[in-house]
């Protein structure tokens, strides 16, 4: 519907401007051109945040003519081969072609268990990144938590290197981007009915259009703008300016509470929001587990069903030795190279 306002208000600009209403022309103009400006430069001034966000470069050794390069990780193309490294924040799609790699994927998927990289088989079979071969790619925006060399069976020494397969948004990082950046348009039962209201107001304004032209038959260039007139009274020429308008403090009131809109239509869908389900509660918020403290029980008798419970207790070191060695190993937390903890507390 957009189109067809930009060029219903050039209509109307023209009709105010022949009938010498000047000063409700310039205002007029003035207003639209000014939600204009602003809805581009809220949209643009989100996408170019979401950009910087998603954007990373780094030194990376890359195999360059036979030679290993210190080269930035934005040069990195398809078909290059590259060292992994501790701590490397993976730029592309690759394929593990050697060494133990250790990869967390909680910023793509959410998963806090690390997930260990395997090394491709040199076989004739076809690689698949997101089927059988998730065990042999780094995926994009996800970090390396260990990188060693390891010694095969002949005795050679195997590096963790990679082979860059998809860069940019052939990526899944990048596809993900892209949506943010160019979402889906979604029909609101709004834009359905808000036809049929148009439909009712270009039928009423035909009517008019024909009774101005029937009563102005001595001037046809006249009652052809007074007939135009006519029918720029049913909508105003400023709704879809105060629509921006509204959307733009809207978005700049999310934006003080670090909310970035890249799409202003989507603030009216936010506002007919009335409940929103998490499924991951801990990504959500941060990671690590806070001890709070500990209810044993005990069995008071013989009867293995009559259990009662000891008082709150919320120092670790009061507890009794099982509670406390049940605490300690129940978990999926790994230690990797430098002290990092990673995985599931």
């Amino acid at each position: 519907m957009s189109q067809f306002f930009y060029l219903y208000q050039f209509m109307v600009m023209w009709l105010y401007y022949y009938w010498n209403y000047y000063i409700i022309g310039v205002i007029d103009t003035c207003i639209i051109l000014l939600s204009a400006i602003v809805k581009v430069v809220v949209r643009v001034r989100s996408e170019l945040r979401v950009k910087h966000m998603a954007e990373h470069s780094e030194a990376c050794s890359i195999l360059r003519d036979g030679e290993w390069q210190e080269l930035s990780t934005i040069d990195l193309v398809p078909g290059d081969v590259f060292r992994v490294a501790a701590g490397m924040h993976v730029p592309c799609d690759a394929v593990v072609l050697g060494g133990n790699i250790v990869s967390d994927e909680s910023s793509l998927t959410g998963e806090p268990l690390p997930i260990r990289k395997f090394p491709i088989h040199d076989d004739d079979g076809i690689h698949d990144k997101s089927g059988a071969g998730k065990i042999n790619t780094l995926f994009a925006g996800t970090s390396v938590s260990q990188a060693q060399a390891v010694t095969t069976s002949d005795g050679s020494v195997s590096e963790p290197i990679g082979l860059c397969v998809h860069t940019g948004t052939q990526t899944d990082k990048g596809q993900l981007v892209q949506e943010i950046l160019f979402p889906q348009p979604i029909s609101f039962i709004f834009n359905e009915q808000l036809r049929l209201v148009f439909g009712i107001l270009i039928l009423y304004a035909i009517l008019v259009f024909i009774l101005a032209m029937v009563f102005y038959q001595t001037q046809p260039s006249a009652s052809w703008f007074y007939a135009m007139f006519s029918c720029s009274q049913l909508i105003s020429p400023l709704l879809p300016a105060a629509l921006v308008m509204g959307q733009s403090v809207a978005a700049n009131r999310l934006k003080k509470k670090q909310i970035y809109c890249v799409n202003l239509d989507r603030v009216i869908m936010a506002g007919k929001v009335q409940m929103f389900c998490f499924d991951k509660t801990g990504t959500l918020t941060k990671e690590g587990l806070e001890f709070y403290g500990g209810l044993c029980a005990h069995n008071s008798g013989d009867d293995t069903k009559a259990l009662s419970f000891d008082s709150f207790v919320d120092s670790f070191s009061a507890l009794p030795d099982l509670m406390r060695t049940a605490a300690s190993t129940c978990h999926a937390v790994a230690e990797v190279e430098g002290g990092l903890m990673i995985g599931n507390p």
